[in-house]
């Protein structure tokens, strides 16, 4: 099969670009500022040019759209999230195939969530989270959004980056009786297959949660980075530590993968602590 690909110089993209050419799938990408995996073959056309992508992803069986950026002002995420994903959607439209999205568990309102399905109440708490769910609005009926927590990976990621900040910033963290709730953590490789069977799967269609097989405590992981690199968290009682921090280590937000598994036939494998440390 053929894919028509975004996004592909992204942690995510390049794992995705991966597996595609190791189950003996082609792979069209759209051409970014960064290199693109030696897997695929690059497409000279911008993420906003609907003529110029629908000429060139002509032959494709489906399309992925992994483009997005972390960071940036509400008309960057705007820019790219929504209007990026209009375009691709209406190629998507003219071309008659499957569009998979890569979305994010930011879009879940804030508060408790335990195991939380993909019909839980929506209300992003940031500029991010509402740019990735106005893009959903974007997508054809028959298209599918899996919806990601924070992505892992043994190469550079934004969850190690992070945690090593943390640590080595000394800031108080809270060690909370039970080991704090439960975290959510998505390996770019569990997350790679899902959308390679979400591809695959015609009748496969909307949401769909995707993470990893385990979800450490708050306290698991901050022990595991501190061994990883060598460092002792600065623990203290909870009533002495941020706010943001406290509720990140003592309110839950897990998330249901039933309908992932039962529909797409989604089972994550990795084991957080090879991957992350």
């Amino acid at each position: 099969m053929i894919f028509g690909l975004t996004g592909a110089s992204g942690l995510l993209g390049t794992a995705v670009a991966r597996v595609l050419q190791e189950t003996g799938h082609k792979v069209l990408a759209v051409r970014h500022k960064n290199p693109l995996p030696p897997t695929c073959i690059p497409v000279q056309v911008s993420l906003w040019d609907e003529e110029g992508l629908t000429e060139a992803w002509k032959e494709v069986t489906a399309i992925l759209h992994l483009a997005g950026i972390l960071t940036g002002s509400e008309e960057e995420f705007r820019r790219i999230h929504v209007e990026g994903t209009a375009c691709i959607a209406r190629v998507s439209r003219n071309l008659g195939v499957r569009m998979v999205m890569a979305g994010s568990a930011t879009i879940y309102a804030q508060g408790e969530m335990v195991r939380g399905d993909e019909s839980f109440p929506k209300a992003p708490a940031d500029a991010y989270g509402w740019s990735k769910w106005l893009a959903e609005q974007e997508l054809p009926p028959q298209a599918c959004v899996l919806r990601l927590p924070s992505l892992i990976s043994r190469a550079p990621c934004a969850m190690r980056e992070s945690l090593c900040a943390l640590l080595r910033s000394s800031i108080p963290l809270p060690r909370p009786e039970n080991g704090g709730v439960p975290i959510e953590l998505a390996p770019v490789q569990d997350v790679a297959e899902a959308f390679l069977l979400a591809a695959l799967n015609p009748r496969a269609q909307g949401p769909y949660n995707i993470s990893g097989k385990e979800s450490p405590s708050f306290v698991e992981i901050i022990e595991a980075a501190a061994a990883a690199l060598g460092e002792n968290p600065n623990w203290t009682s909870p009533e002495r530590v941020a706010p943001d921090l406290l509720r990140q280590a003592t309110q839950s937000r897990t998330l249901s993968q039933r309908r992932a598994k039962r529909e797409l036939g989604y089972k994550p494998e990795c084991d957080w602590r090879e991957v992350l440390f």
